[in-house]
């Protein structure tokens, strides 16, 4: 008979650790029910995107509400009343710790508190669904803010940031990022880029794209030899790939939202 020796099992955290963890997930509004932040649907219809400032005295009374479980007498509110300064210190250290969210935010045991005020945003669309890796960046007056809630949960997108943000930019992963042309369907556009990237669309009038030739015209497949040519121009043969990439790479779509009248403290 063969026996098998069980692993050890992770020692178990302590109770305060526990705590501290379990309310550092309510202030950032993890296990929150959703209608309690959108009590009414109509408020974030479908295809629907809503900016927020979170109320500091509503987490307070949120925290209350959650330690308030078994307070009786008054003695239990004097004792309650007399930890929560240190109650409030331990959990925003577990909140620097918990609030990474998307795969890209790598939890840090020295991270550095968690800033006020909060701010953020819902998105109600189809293409939370259909994109569910797209990477979300706020700014405050030009800096980028610290992301300390990133979730998709079904087609609501739900963002928390440190500060109070007045830009938000909405885009695909960067893997996305390939080769291509504007999106024309005849003829094939392509307008050449300087070494810093511009484009110049007059080198394009000139020596228009669409001259090249097809390898597959059906299959829209493009002979590359061809189109090196035409990028290359009087450079050939000290064409580079790195100048080839640069002519042809094609970056993520973005979408941008600027809060024309920013969140006041």
């Amino acid at each position: 008979m063969l026996h098998t020796q069980n692993a050890e099992a992770p020692e178990p955290s302590a109770p305060e650790t526990v705590i501290a963890q379990w309310l550092a997930n309510l202030l950032l509004l993890k296990d929150v029910p959703v209608h309690y932040l959108i009590p009414d649907e109509r408020m974030l219809p479908n295809e629907s995107i809503r900016f927020f400032q979170v109320d500091e005295s509503w987490l307070e009374s949120l925290r209350d509400g959650a330690l308030s479980i078994g307070r009786v007498t008054a003695t239990d509110l004097s004792h309650d009343v007399a930890f929560m300064p240190l109650v409030a210190a331990t959990t925003e250290r577990a909140t620097a710790v918990a609030r990474p969210q998307t795969r890209r935010l790598v939890a840090a045991r020295n991270a550095a508190p968690m800033l006020k005020p909060l701010s953020g945003f819902l998105l109600r669309s189809q293409a939370i669904s259909q994109w569910p890796n797209m990477e979300v960046e706020g700014r405050a007056k030009g800096a980028r803010a610290v992301t300390l809630r990133q979730q998709n949960i079904g087609t609501l997108l739900i963002c928390l940031f440190a500060g109070v943000v007045d830009t938000v930019e909405i885009f695909q992963p960067s893997e996305a990022v390939h080769f291509g042309f504007l999106p024309e369907d005849s003829p094939v556009a392509k307008k050449r880029r300087s070494q810093n990237g511009k484009e110049n669309g007059k080198e394009l009038e000139e020596n228009p794209l669409d001259k090249i030739r097809w390898r597959n015209e059906q299959t829209r497949v493009l002979d590359i030899g061809e189109l090196v040519k035409w990028m290359a121009g009087a450079e050939l043969p000290h064409y580079r790939s790195d100048q080839f990439a640069l002519q042809m790479v094609t970056g993520v779509d973005r979408v941008v939202f600027t809060i024309e009248t920013p969140l006041t403290n």
